[in-house]
């Protein structure tokens, strides 16, 4: 499956025009067209979220905070339907921040703090391939390409705790956001239960200093400077969020996709899931399927296989396209079209044709029905948040409402004050 998308990536615009068809007067943007599409392949699965006047807001206050930041045009800020906690920064100067990173937060300014730090690995440069000078082989290579990445946090930290004052929020919220994102990331790791040590655990790859030491330089840095907090207006947009949800499961035989659709996996094949991506192996035989999200991402979709041999077919009331990639005729791929997005299924081996027409076959819309959604609930009168939770929000995980309103059980909330809560 990497090949196939890898394929698909280096196919954008393959197909030959016409010779009667004028050139553009301009030629795109390489590093804005890399950002876009770097975007959509981390939209991934998920896609954006479908809550316009949430998005504009989102954009709102990017916007003034790059106002502040010394870099004030050439922003894109998109908000995707990962439930992950997390926001990146893309060449191009495209923002992504998650659905899950809102729901952590509490604030505009902590929203602000989140944007600003990723507006400030834009401005410096973070988001170029400079890092390529610095070799990545063996041991010293690999620990001094960690050492620039944890310098670059460093620097994106304290450039935030500045363009969030200069903005008009107060500083000390770029600490509160970054405690907000990593609680939602260690709950996660609870919730799937993939391993015991979630609370002190760091992935190999992570670029980021140790939390505690980077709370405190960034408290350091904030200093007691007051500001723009905007709790209550903050609350009102993230109302109603989708809460979890949006990932892919494998159920009596099938595949489940993020986008709604369902295909059928053949009888002797093991399926496992990595994200929202499924692989399953036979004896003979090898199948994968992805959904892939984003305008850049369906372009590809269509000239990868315009150059080549292919038919068309319906699968599950959707058009579909057979074919090869880059002449790799070990390998048959299907692009089931549905409409914001495409789903790649691929199969290699000597069956490879009649696996993948038994799973065409297969596709099912299905209903993911209605998750919980955040609603926001005020406290009648003071009381300890457990017991908030118990009268107020029944029903609601407590796990998940300790992660998502940053308090203890034994925390006391005061008369009228808001609390994030799930509903049906």
């Amino acid at each position: 499956m990497k090949r196939a998308i890898a394929l698909l990536l280096l196919s954008v615009g393959g197909c030959a025009h016409s010779a009667t068809v004028p050139p553009p007067a301009r030629a795109p943007d390489p590093e804005q067209t890399g950002g876009q599409l770097v975007a959509d392949l981390l939209m991934g699965a998920h896609g954006p979220v479908q809550r316009p006047a949430l998005v504009k807001y989102v954009g709102a206050v990017g916007a003034r905070v790059a106002r502040a930041s010394g870099r004030p045009q050439g922003w894109q800020f998109r908000v995707t339907d990962d439930p992950t906690p997390g926001a990146h920064s893309l060449p191009g100067g495209t923002v992504l921040v998650s659905r899950g990173a809102l729901l952590q937060l509490d604030s505009e300014a902590e929203l602000a703090a989140v944007l600003a730090h990723e507006i400030a690995h834009g401005v410096m440069g973070h988001t170029l391939l400079a890092k390529t000078a610095v070799p990545e082989h063996g041991s010293e290579g690999t620990s001094r390409a960690a050492a620039v990445d944890a310098d670059e946090e460093r620097q994106a930290d304290a450039l935030a705790v500045r363009a969030v004052e200069r903005a008009g929020y107060a500083p000390a919220a770029v600490g509160r956001a970054l405690s907000a994102l990593s609680r939602g990331v260690i709950h996660q790791c609870h919730a799937r239960g993939a391993r015991s040590d979630c609370d002190t655990a760091r992935d190999e790859d992570d670029p980021h200093p140790s939390m505690p030491a980077r709370l405190a330089r960034v408290a350091l840095l904030a200093g007691p400077g007051g500001g723009e907090i905007g709790r209550t207006r903050y609350l009102e947009q993230i109302q109603g969020l989708a809460l979890g949800g949006a990932e892919a499961t494998v159920q009596s035989g099938r595949f489940h996709s993020v986008g709604g659709l369902s295909f059928a996996i053949p009888p002797g094949f093991a399926p496992a899931l990595s994200g929202n991506v499924l692989n399953a192996k036979a004896l003979d035989a090898e199948l994968s399927i992805v959904r892939l999200s984003g305008a850049l991402l369906r372009d590809a979709t269509r000239a990868a296989l315009c150059s080549a041999p292919y038919v068309a077919r319906e699968a599950g009331g959707r058009r579909a396209l057979i074919g090869t990639l880059g002449g790799d005729d070990a390998q048959r791929v299907a692009l089931v079209d549905d409409r914001a997005s495409v789903h790649v299924v691929a199969v290699s081996g000597p069956s490879r044709d009649l696996v993948l027409d038994r799973v065409l076959e297969s596709v099912r819309r299905i209903d993911s029905g209605a998750g919980p959604r955040l609603a926001i609930v005020r406290a009648p009168k003071r009381m300890r948040f457990t017991d908030f939770l118990r009268e107020r929000c029944p029903g609601t995980d407590p796990a998940l409402a300790r992660s998502l309103n940053g308090l203890d059980d034994g925390a006391v909330v005061e008369p009228d004050h808001p609390l994030k809560c799930a509903t049906k």
